[in-house]
């Protein structure tokens, strides 16, 4: 399903240097000099939730992931956390990725997915628990525990820095993660969507100023050069300890 950066496939001689499907990858976020991923400690939080009932999903919010001051960046590699597999929507095909097609972002420590949630359903849950949605924009985030829904879970889709969209992603240059519109503005998606649900939006940096936020990056309806981020692949040597961290998070949930 997955394959280091280095493992490009039979065939794919060509394609080198470019993003590929079924790929494992970390995404680098330009301005902020960091990686993009989950706070560990919120696996620890899932597994004690789980414990007491095992259909529990807990919401983690995404977060730079930034290299510790005292570690040489030659040695520093990036956790767990950080790294994702790129999938194609039916799972199965594994092809050059492309500008402005839809695509899969799963997190690989917790195959949760990251995708854009309907507003008017989230207020539909909320108001089912007697609470309301805090205003601003919503955050991005992976919901821990989530299954994968084909028809429900969403796609998210790049687009180039160079407005030029026809090419394949190169690893080398950055591109900007959009979250497309669930509906088309018709009469039958008004009732199934909110307005915002209807619209374009950019993963960008959360804005700067209020205290209270908790999350680094929102999903915001203007594209700006600051959400730059970049695809960089994951060393094959990599990949095998990365196996065995993924199965110590399901053998949390059973402990």
């Amino acid at each position: 399903m997955y394959r280091s950066a280095a493992d490009s496939g039979a065939g794919r001689a060509a394609e080198r240097g470019t993003l590929q499907a079924g790929t494992l990858v970390r995404m680098y976020h330009t301005e902020a000099r960091s990686f993009v991923g989950i706070k560990t400690n919120i696996l620890k939080i899932h597994a004690k939730r789980t414990k007491k009932d095992p259909s529990q999903c807990t919401a983690a919010s995404l977060v730079h992931i930034e290299k510790p001051e005292n570690v040489d960046i030659a040695t520093w590699r990036p956790p767990a956390s950080s790294v994702w597999i790129l999938e194609t929507l039916d799972r199965i095909s594994g092809p050059t990725a492309g500008f402005q097609r839809q695509y899969r972002l799963r997190h690989f420590a917790t195959g949760s997915y990251l995708y854009r949630r309907s507003e008017k359903k989230l207020i539909e849950t909320l108001a089912k628990n007697g609470k309301k949605l805090k205003p601003g924009l919503p955050s991005v985030q992976i919901n821990i525990g989530e299954k994968l829904n084909l028809l429900d879970t969403g796609g998210v889709s790049f687009t180039s820095t160079s407005c030029d969209d026809t090419k394949a992603i190169p690893l080398d240059t950055g591109c900007y993660l959009r979250a497309n519109a669930a509906g088309t503005a018709s009469a039958e998606d008004d009732a199934l969507y909110s307005e915002p649900d209807q619209a374009n939006l950019f993963m960008g940096q959360t804005k700067q100023g209020d205290a209270t936020v908790r999350n680094n990056l929102e999903w915001d309806p203007e594209g700006s050069s600051e959400d730059t981020i970049k695809f960089l692949g994951v060393r094959e040597s990599e990949v095998q300890e990365l196996e065995i961290l993924s199965s110590l998070v399901s053998l949390l949930q059973l402990c």
